[in-house]
């Protein structure tokens, strides 16, 4: 009875190991397409044009991994700029299904001076049994990771779901569609906008059968030692 319980001990302890570095492991990624591949299609014209463009993911195989999330392939992989300049925007908030990042840009508001406005990147979910998190949320993303992606969807479950991305520039008090933003100013050489996304995932988790098996191919092991251990004890 004693090796009995001893061996459901030895079990329990390394099962619940398996558990733990599982659910800390470090997520693979960015990547594409997803672990076990992916459906991909799009509709619309520009992102900075009116009305966006929907990006829709379909076809997961979920057996091909145990956590999937969608988002920033990196730090500056959503950018904007005017006529005279831009940059990288900054992961800002979460509202909703909507994911916002925000920035500055400057343009030519004559042909001889320059002056500079707020932009914005909206990605809102428009279908899906998904949604999105904070990135610092995802224990499979280190602190670095987490501050330059900002949020990413959860598609643990590899639901398809649709995005819709758009790129707005601040007029007065309205946002409007980037390049209607510069449509309005005749001085400059366009608009400039990028989104790069990428799969983050981690690997599936073992079926408890099989981790059950692989833990009692190791408790002989432990009961060897055990043995060899009372065999030392003084008597």
């Amino acid at each position: 009875m004693k090796h009995k319980h001893t061996s459901v001990y030895l079990a329990t302890v390394l099962l619940t190991a398996l558990g733990v570095i599982n659910s800390h492991a470090a997520l693979v990624g960015p990547t594409y397409p997803a672990p076990g591949g992916n459906g991909f299609s799009s509709s619309g014209s520009s992102p900075a044009d009116p009305g966006g463009r929907t990006f829709s993911y379909s076809g997961f195989n979920p057996a091909s991994f145990s956590e999937l999330y969608w988002g920033p392939a990196a730090y500056g992989a959503v950018s904007s700029s005017l006529s005279a300049g831009g940059g990288p925007m900054t992961f800002s908030s979460i509202s909703g299904s909507t994911a916002i990042w925000t920035g500055t840009a400057t343009y030519w508001n004559t042909p001889f001076t320059t002056t500079s406005t707020s932009t914005r990147f909206t990605a809102t979910i428009t279908s899906g049994a998904v949604s999105w998190v904070n990135a610092g949320s995802v224990s499979g993303f280190t602190l670095a990771q987490a501050a330059a992606l900002g949020a990413v969807v959860d598609n643990s479950s590899g639901q398809p779901y649709s995005v819709l991305l758009e790129f707005f520039a601040l007029q007065g008090s309205t946002w409007i569609a980037l390049n209607s933003f510069d449509n309005l100013y005749d001085y400059g050489s366009g608009t400039h906008s990028d989104v790069y996304g990428g799969f983050y995932y981690a690997a599936p988790v073992p079926e408890p059968t099989t981790m059950v098996a692989g833990s009692l191919l190791l408790l002989p092991f432990g009961m060897s030692m055990i043995r060899f251990l009372r065999k030392q004890r003084p008597s």
